[in-house]
């Protein structure tokens, strides 16, 4: 059975992906203009901490805090789950 065209191109696409140091990602991510998203944003916001961390929290989509300093997690909600993650 021949391999769905599909799927490979979308592995291709994401190993290529993988293999990006975080820092080029985030360059790559913050010059995107692939879909409309970019338009209506200040700015994009790309991951950041560690490329080797153990966990990592993906957010949905970035509030007005978050587009207007670039940085995940800064607003309302932002400050909410620091709350959560550092209580003992």
């Amino acid at each position: 059975m021949a391999p769905n065209p599909s799927v490979t191109l979308q592995f291709t696409k994401w190993r290529t992906c993988y293999d990006l140091t975080l820092e080029e990602l985030n360059r790559r991510i913050r010059r995107c203009e692939k879909c409309r998203l970019w338009k209506n944003a200040e700015n994009a916001v790309p991951g950041e901490g560690p490329s080797d961390a153990r966990v990592m929290l993906v957010g949905q989509n970035p509030g007005k805090a978050e587009d207007e300093t670039g940085k995940p997690f800064v607003g309302r909600a932002g400050g909410f789950l620091n709350k959560i993650l550092n209580k003992n």
